[in-house]
This record gives structure tokens, sequence and C-alpha cells, in this order.
């Protein structure tokens, strides 16, 4: 295929357009009600773009706590109502989970993340149980809870991070643990605080870009906290008012909410700038009016423990207008492995991969993308596989698939070298990405 210089000129033209469909959502307690932001810049887009309802017959907002998206949904969690009003992609309501036997009472944060929707829990009523995740599916249904007290009590938020769950805690242990999955927890701890010199009554977390994990710190030293993959403290910006919630923005700067008002820092000059104000600022989610990339199926555990997890950082779009890229994180490192990929799962069920634990997850005829080293540790799990998605359309015209149309469907799974495993290799799980024009 032939790409003249028109078609990559509008590219570009659509790039912006591309980067408009992406915001920042908070809720604002104090007014209750949603507020969208521009994902680049923090500057508000809309102050009102989800006004309470006040109906017992739909939504009545109390204390809107956090805000997320679960596919093509808008999901916000209300910390003293129990419940959690599901809205679609234009804010318009849709549908309440409330707080009955054994689901919610004061929840925190959530996360949407392996294809299933995690919630803190801190409180007793309605049945629920006090120091817990609670899991839902997609269609707003409890399927399940762990315990997280043999990490902390008043567990504040959850975050899918490098295939684990992080979960922090308000009180008493500052302690920021990892689990799996399905709730098995994991050593050693991400984080722990002494409360003093480091994060004291965490709230929310938010991954950069670059891999690292933003926090925010409600007591006093009051800031934003930066840790790296094994949960370093390697930044902290101070704030005088209690922090709630804090994000990244397309811009690299951060944004943060605090007992007043939602401010921006900027990462180069360290100035903050207020964009809004309210004694009500929470949690903030990204809307993104594309639906994100889905994970699905199981990966392998490697010889030395290792579990991948694929992830994409965008929808791939036909024109190539966004950038796409697929990684897998958490592989055995020192060694070689590719990402592949196929178009069509119509009547497939992932089969086991020889005697082992993985699962191949793709349904021929595949395509291969180019092999790579994982770098990394020998032994370790911090190995990663990656491929430009666009580059890898220009550099390979006739790959399957290509030229892609918006709506085609792509299903990609990562594989790597593993020599005692069965078939001496080991897969990730899979990913389903969906063209956007």
């Amino acid at each position: 295929m032939i790409r003249t210089t028109s078609t990559l000129a509008a590219a570009l033209a659509l790039s912006g357009s591309a980067l408009a469909q992406q915001f920042i959502l908070m809720p604002d307690s104090t007014t209750d009600k949603i507020v969208k932001f521009d994902f680049q810049t923090g500057a508000v887009v809309d102050a009102n773009f989800i006004l309470d309802a006040a109906s017992a017959l739909t939504y009545d907002f109390n204390t809107p706590k956090d805000v997320f998206q679960v596919e093509n949904e808008i999901w916000v969690l209300d910390q003293t109502a129990d419940s959690i009003f599901r809205f679609d992609l234009n804010g318009v309501w849709i549908g309440t989970t409330n707080g009955v036997a054994g689901t919610l009472d004061n929840c925190r944060g959530g996360e949407y993340v392996n294809g299933v929707v995690y919630v803190t829990n801190d409180g007793t009523a309605n049945g629920a149980s006090a120091d817990t995740v609670v899991t839902f599916d997609t269609a707003g249904v409890r399927t399940g809870a762990f315990s997280v007290a043999n990490s902390g009590t008043s567990p504040f938020d959850v975050v899918g991070y490098n295939g684990e769950l992080l979960v922090c805690h308000f009180t008493a242990s500052n302690r920021i643990a990892r689990y799996d999955y399905s709730g098995n927890i994991l050593a050693p701890d991400f984080h722990v605080s002494n409360g003093t010199t480091g994060v004291d009554s965490p709230e929310q977390f938010w991954v950069t870009a670059a891999n690292t994990v933003l926090v925010s710190g409600f007591g006093a030293p009051i800031g934003v906290y930066e840790y790296d993959s094994t949960g370093a403290q390697i930044n902290f910006f101070a704030n005088t008012a209690f922090l709630r919630g804090v994000c990244e923005l397309g811009n690299g700067n951060i944004m943060f909410s605090d007992s007043g008002a939602v401010k921006i820092l900027d990462r180069t000059t360290l100035a903050i700038a207020t964009v809004y104000t309210s004694g009500g600022c929470q949690f903030f989610g990204k809307l993104s009016l594309s639906a994100p990339p889905t994970v699905y199926c199981t990966a392998g555990t490697s010889t030395n423990g290792c579990v991948p997890a694929i992830s994409a950082s965008a929808q791939p779009s036909a024109s190539l207008a966004t950038p796409c890229t697929i990684s897998v994180a958490n592989v055995e490192g020192q060694k070689q492995g590719l990402i592949f990929y196929g178009l069509d799962q119509t009547g497939f069920t992932p089969t086991q991969w020889g005697a082992g634990t993985s699962f191949l997850c793709v349904k021929s005829p595949t395509q291969r993308t180019p092999a790579s080293a994982t770098g990394g540790t020998v032994n370790a799990c911090d190995g990663a596989l990656s491929v430009d998605w666009n580059a890898f359309l220009l550099a390979n015209p006739t790959a399957i698939g290509n030229p892609f149309a918006a709506g085609a469907k792509v299903y990609a799974q990562g594989w790597y070298r593993d020599p005692p495993a069965s078939k001496t290799t080991n897969l990730s799980d899979a990913i389903e990405l969906t063209c956007t024009p």
C-alpha cells in the first residue's frame, strides 16, 4: 500500500480532533455535579457536564467521590449514597447500582481493569463488609469482594498497575499494598510510609504515561507524591490544603484537587495555577469518546513467577491519526519475544498452550510483529515487549488486515521464550482493539 503526502497530511489534521475526544472528569460534591476538563491543558470545558437530578426515580447525588469510564459508560461512585450511578458517554443517566445487601457502604475509589470494576469499601451498612474491595461486571452486577484488612484499614483507592492492583489505606498504616486480580495479597508492599516524612492518608492514585504512580496525600506532609515502579519515591510536590484527587494531563503537567480548588502544577517551572474553585473537588477520571481497548483471556505464569500484562496506549486508527503502542509488561527478563495478532475470533475458544498455564487467545490466521529482546534482568519479571502499531503497518503493507478500515477488530497477544516451560515458551493475556476512523 502506498501512502501519499496528502494522506499523511490528512492524518496529521485529524490528530488534533482525536486528542480533543479525551477529557478529565471530576465530581464536585458541594454542588453535586460532574465537571469536564480538557485532557491536554486542564482548562474547564463544561462546568455542568452532569447535573444532579435529585430524583429517587433516577439518581440523586449525595457525595459523588470518584468517576471513571467503563467501556461506553461513565460510572460515578457516591460515597454516602452508597451507590454507583451509570451514564452514557454524553452524560445521560442509564442506571443505578444501589447499596443493597452485600454491596456498598462508604465507597471511595474505583478502577476498571482486567474486564472487572474494583471499588474500595470501608463501611458495614447494607450488609457490606468493612475493609474490602468489591467487584462488579460491566453491567453493574456485583460479582464478589475480597478483604484488604491484611494490609490496613479504611481502603481509599484502587488502581491497576503492571498487571496487579494497588490499594492504599487512609488510616493507621499509610500503606500501599499489592494484590493480584483475584484479591490475593502480594509481597513485598509497593510502598510503606511512616506518615511523618512520607505520604500520610493517601487518597487517589494515577498512573502516568511514564508508568510512574502519583498519589495525593491528604494529611501532613500534604502534597502529591510520585513513585517509580519499585515503589521508591522520586518526587514530592507540596500543597497547603488537604489533597483529594490527582491526575496527569496530556501535556505532562499534574492536576490536583484540594479542599478549595482544582489546580495545575507545571512540571517544568513548578508554578501552580487554579482552574476551578469549590470546596467539593474530588477524584479525577479520564473520559475517551472512543471505548478503550479491552483486555481478555488469562496470562500464563512463567518459570520465575512472571505474569505478563498486555495493554495499548489507545485504540488504533485506520488513518493512522492516533499513535497506538501495544505493550506487554512483567515479562521474563533477557528473553526473546514478540506480539502477534489476528482479525476474527468467531467461534473461537482459547486453548491451553501445551501443558503449562498459558492459553492461546487469538484465532488463526495470525500475523507476527518483529521479534525483540525483552530487556530487564535474568530470572526477574522486569522485561517488556512493545510494538508501534502505526510504524508496523507502514513498514508492512502486506500484513494481514492492512489497510484497516474503521470498525475493524484486532486481537493481539504477547509470546516469549521460557525454556523450562511447556513448549519452551509462554504467553501473555490478550487485548481486543477496535479501529477508529
